[in-house]
């Protein structure tokens, strides 16, 4: 089954991995659906198999059917927003509590490990845009800004040009251009910053 195999992929990782795959993930695995973990990562990967389709889930914990019609109303129409901004990623709400949960479903057909990445950080960076169109708490939102800027930061340090990670962000991820540019423009200023003041160190 190919859900083994994407297990392979997480547990063989190590910690100083660049790709969110080659993370050395705690995953248990049960017939067709696994659960993964891992320190860096601000969220629990749940990946099932079916006879067509790799789907993998992350569940938010928000449940909208205990919120008032307002809060309902103002997270449904953030969800519809950011699902029009997005290729990989849908923001679904599920179950009888109707939770917020991001989703990806892959054809078996394509599924690679680097196709399966481009999933994981897509999943990492729409959560992020989540938590900030929601204004939630700032820890979960430090949580998740902090893995981005850190891809981010090692393509910059690996010698990647701004427009390359842009694009990058754009057709891999699935981010809006505008907030691509914005998200690596401003690690770009601190980057610099923090080139400046070791210089004077």
């Amino acid at each position: 089954m190919l859900i083994q195999e994407i297990a392979k992929w997480l547990r063989e990782g190590h910690d100083d991995a660049d790709n969110l795959v080659d993370l050395p993930w705690n995953v248990k695995i049960s017939e067709n659906t696994l659960n993964a973990e891992h320190p860096k990562v601000p969220f629990t990967l749940y990946v099932m198999e079916d006879q067509r389709f790799i789907r993998a889930r992350v569940y938010t914990g928000i449940e909208t059917a205990i919120m008032n019609v307002e809060d309902r109303l103002k997270i449904a129409r953030t969800l519809l927003i950011l699902n029009a901004n997005v290729d990989l990623v849908k923001f679904v709400l599920s179950g009888l509590n109707e939770e917020v949960v991001l989703r990806v479903d892959i054809d078996k057909k394509v599924v690679t490990k680097e196709i399966f990445e481009d999933a994981l950080v897509s999943l990492l960076t729409s959560l992020y845009g989540m938590v900030k169109a929601l204004n939630l708490e700032k820890e979960f939102s430090m949580q998740i800004m902090e893995r981005v800027e850190g891809m981010i930061r090692d393509k910059l340090n690996g010698g990647a040009k701004r427009d390359d990670i842009v694009e990058f962000l754009v057709k891999r991820i699935g981010m809006n251009k505008n907030n691509a540019e914005e998200v690596v423009d401003e690690i770009m200023k601190r980057l610099k910053k923090e080139e400046n003041i070791k210089g004077y160190a």
